[in-house]
């Protein structure tokens, strides 16, 4: 299914779902990416010594910087998409209050309010597509087709797993250079919270991608 304000709009249809649909792709990809590297860095962390400069050190850096680069640019693929959204969404239904596609950007940019505003401009924008409803509804509307508690603990899930990834790259920049031997650990644990990051995040574009009323 599409979303209703696309199944009338042939030029929303192209600025909107392909973009979704983009980041989509890029998701799965992202989590299949992960996976790999997860294994990888396991390997690395328990059959060889870390501790010491060396190839498996360096390599577990290299890892390190490609999974930060891999996630980065899902995220702007993440950003834009919902750019593009709220575009059309915002064409469609002028009467609901949703923050502009570049309060968005702004949000999703700028330091302190990039932990807390997007997730509520995400909530918002899936709460009106689907639902047809206010993005101040506490209790949407169930739509047929949707599971909207699903879609909330899919929110919730790839908000929590975003600020915990980025709590865990804090940390190892501060730690590893005093304690390398926990450079295989904060890997792995990256790893897979970019894992359960881009599940929920597929979850969630998915969503986008077959709104109904």
């Amino acid at each position: 299914m599409q979303c209703p304000f696309l199944l009338r709009h042939s030029s929303g249809l192209m600025s909107c779902v392909s973009p979704v649909a983009a980041a989509l792709r890029f998701f799965r990809f992202l989590r299949w990416a992960s996976g790999l590297l997860l294994l990888v860095s396991v390997v690395i962390w328990l059959s060889q010594d870390i501790t010491a400069s060396g190839k498996p050190r360096l390599t577990l850096l290299w890892i390190g910087g490609l999974q930060v680069t891999l996630y980065l640019t899902a995220g702007g693929f993440f950003v834009f998409a919902l750019y593009r959204l709220l575009t059309a969404v915002r064409q469609e239904k002028p009467s609901h209050s949703l923050a502009s596609p570049a309060w968005a950007l702004f949000a999703f940019s700028s330091p302190l309010l990039n932990l807390i505003v997007p997730f509520f401009i995400v909530r918002d924008t899936w709460r009106v597509c689907t639902n047809n409803s206010s993005p101040s509804d506490a209790a949407p509307v169930t739509s047929p087709g949707l599971s909207n508690t699903a879609s909330e603990q899919s929110l919730l899930i790839w908000w929590s797993g975003h600020l915990s990834y980025c709590g865990a790259i804090a940390a190892a920049l501060v730690i590893a250079p005093t304690q390398p031997q926990l450079l295989g650990v904060a890997l792995v644990l990256t790893s897979a919270l970019i894992i359960l990051v881009a599940s929920a995040g597929m979850g969630i574009l998915n969503d986008f991608l077959r709104l109904r009323k």
